[in-house]
């Protein structure tokens, strides 16, 4: 075998390798991905404190007496005081947001194809064309998910599935228990908030 011959078969795997490593960080299909699914940016429209544009990866937090409402491409969330999260995806298709603490508002009515979930380490709860509430008591190791419309999905440890159109609130110590409860907008705690989100997310 001659050299050059030798040099562009190496040439060839190298371009291949690189193409392949290309393909698996974009998701393309040809890597065995799902396709690249460009990232939204998510906008915050009414806030009390700094306002900005975001990118997937971004942490978005309120602190006392603040609340922030961000729209991503039609999906609209408001955050409670005293509340963390993380924009972990940004799709057309898929936006995930890891709460680390607080409380949440989604509103998907105007993307009603999108999914968008809300998860911490063991709950995670996905509304599709709904309204929902998540709420992570991180110091109690507690998670309620509160549909205002329509359907949620829940899974609990990767293990657990659950779908209800009525609150319910989840343990995340072992053994995971799914517990029923009630929630009434009008005398919470948290009465305020679900009316500014209501109110800013009508117009």
């Amino acid at each position: 075998m001659s050299r050059p011959f030798q040099y562009s078969i190496i040439g060839f795997i190298g371009v291949i390798t690189l193409m392949l490593l290309v393909g698996t960080r974009l998701q393309l299909t040809i890597a065995g991905g799902a396709g690249y699914a460009p990232n939204l940016r998510a906008t915050v429209m009414d806030a009390s404190g700094v306002v900005t544009e975001l990118r997937r990866g971004a942490i978005v937090s309120t602190g006392r007496g603040e609340h922030t409402l961000l729209e991503i491409d039609g999906t609209r969330i408001g955050l409670y005081e005293d509340t963390e999260i993380e924009l972990t995806t940004l799709t057309k298709e898929q936006i995930e947001l890891t709460v680390k603490k607080g409380r949440l508002a989604i509103d998907t009515l105007r993307a009603p194809d999108r999914a968008v979930t809300a998860q911490t380490q063991v709950v995670s709860a996905t509304t599709i064309g709904g309204q929902m509430s998540f709420v992570y008591y991180d110091w109690q190791q507690r998670v309620s998910v509160i549909p205002l419309t329509g359907l949620v999905s829940a899974i609990i440890n990767d293990q657990i599935g659950q779908i209800s159109s009525a609150p319910f609130d989840v343990s995340e110590v072992a053994p995971y228990a799914v517990t029923d409860t009630t929630f009434v907008v009008e005398g919470s705690a948290a009465e305020a908030f679900y009316l500014w989100f209501q109110s800013v997310n009508a117009s």
